[in-house]
C-alpha cells in the first residue's frame, strides 16, 4: 500500500500548525490505512486546551460526505472548527501559498433577546483570496471593529466575531478560476438573502461595484467587502445612491437580519401570528398555522420579547 505523505508548507498555510503536528498527521492516516484497509474519512488536530492531539473516526450520521472526502477538520482552542479536503495538504497536492482560495465563513447567530434559550443558527459568507484565509479573516475582523457597515461586518461586530467553523472550498486557483467559481458558489449558497454576502462574487461582483459608485479599475477580491463598505458610507452621507442606502437602512438590515436565518420567523409569519393572536386563537394553534419552531418561539414574539424591531 502506498504511504501517504503530508506537504508541510500547504499544511501549515492551511492550518497553522507546525511541521511536528503535520507529521503526526501523516503517520495516523498511514496507520489508519494500514490497520482497516480503507481510507480514512475524517482526521481530527484537536487544539481545545493546549495540547494537540490527532486521530481519526468515521463521518458521523449527520455529515453529508457526498464522496467529497476525505477531510481534514481542526479544532482550535479558539473555538473554531477550520475544515478542507485532506487532499489540499498532501505531497500530490502542489504549493498553494499565493494562490487564489475560496473560502466558507459561518457565523453562529442566536436570538440575543432572549439568552437563556439561545438557539444558535449558522448563516456563511462566501469569499476568494490569494493572502489565506488566515490573514483574510484578520482583515475582515478589523474593517468590522473600524465600523464597517457590509453585512457581514456588521454580523461578525453584532455577534462577538463568532466565526465557528471555516470551510477551505478550493485552493491554488488562478484569478480567473476563482472569479468564476466564487459568482457560482455565492449565487447558490450566500448571496443575501440566503446567506452573508450583499453582492454577487468573482467578476460580477466586481461589476457591481462600478455600477454603484466603485472604482472604474477592476477591484481585486481581496478589496471589495471594504470596497462596498466605503460605497455604502459616501451613500449616507452625501444621499448619492439612495436606493442602495435605503436597501441597506438600518431597519432593514434588522428585520433581514432578524428573519433570514434558518429556525427564524418571516415577517409574514410574525404579522399573521399577531393577527392571529388578536382573533382570539391559542398559541399552539398558532404554532401550528404558522408554522412556528414551537410554542415558547410564539409566545416570545406575542410578548414583544422578540422581533420588536419587525413592524
Amino acid at each position: 500500500m502506498r504511504s501517504i505523505k503530508i506537504n508541510i508548507d500547504n499544511f501549515n498555510y492551511l492550518t497553522g500548525f507546525s511541521k511536528q503536528v503535520g507529521l503526526e498527521v501523516e503517520k495516523i492516516v498511514n496507520s489508519y490505512h494500514a490497520k482497516e484497509n480503507s481510507d480514512v474519512e475524517w482526521v481530527i488536530v484537536d487544539d481545545i486546551d493546549g495540547s494537540t492531539v490527532v486521530y481519526t473516526r468515521k463521518h458521523p450520521e449527520y455529515w453529508d460526505a457526498k464522496n467529497i472526502g476525505p477531510w481534514l477538520v481542526v479544532n482550535r482552542k479558539t473555538a473554531m472548527e477550520l475544515c478542507c479536503p485532506l487532499q489540499y495538504v498532501l505531497s500530490e497536492t502542489p504549493s498553494i501559498i499565493g494562490k487564489h482560495q475560496i473560502y466558507q465563513h459561518y457565523l453562529e447567530l442566536s436570538d440575543d433577546s432572549n439568552p437563556q434559550d439561545i438557539v444558535p443558527t449558522k448563516i456563511q459568507y462566501i469569499g476568494q483570496t490569494m493572502q489565506g484565509w488566515q490573514r483574510r479573516l484578520r482583515q475582515h475582523k478589523d474593517s468590522a471593529k473600524k465600523g464597517s457597515n457590509t453585512l457581514f461586518h456588521r454580523a461578525m461586530r453584532n455577534h462577538g466575531f463568532n466565526v465557528v467553523t471555516t470551510r477551505i472550498m478550493f485552493v491554488g486557483l488562478s484569478k480567473e478560476e476563482a472569479d468564476e467559481i466564487e459568482e457560482k458558489a455565492v449565487a447558490l449558497f450566500s448571496l443575501f438573502p440566503l446567506g452573508l454576502n450583499m453582492i454577487p462574487g468573482g467578476k460580477a461582483g466586481a461589476k457591481f461595484l462600478f455600477e454603484h459608485g466603485g472604482p472604474r479599475a477592476y477591484v481585486p477580491a481581496d478589496r471589495r467587502e471594504e470596497e462596498l463598505s466605503e460605497i455604502i458610507r459616501k451613500s449616507r452621507l452625501t444621499g448619492a445612491n439612495p436606493a442602495l442606502s435605503a436597501r441597506w437602512s438600518d431597519d432593514a438590515f434588522a428585520i433581514k437580519m432578524i428573519c433570514a436565518a434558518q429556525n427564524r420567523l418571516k415577517p409574514d409569519q410574525i404579522e399573521a401570528g399577531r393577527l392571529l393572536s388578536a382573533a382570539g386563537h391559542s398559541t399552539e394553534a398558532i404554532v401550528s398555522m404558522i408554522g412556528a419552531r414551537n410554542a415558547q418561539q410564539v409566545k416570545r414574539l406575542l410578548a414583544g420579547e422578540t422581533y420588536s424591531r419587525v413592524a
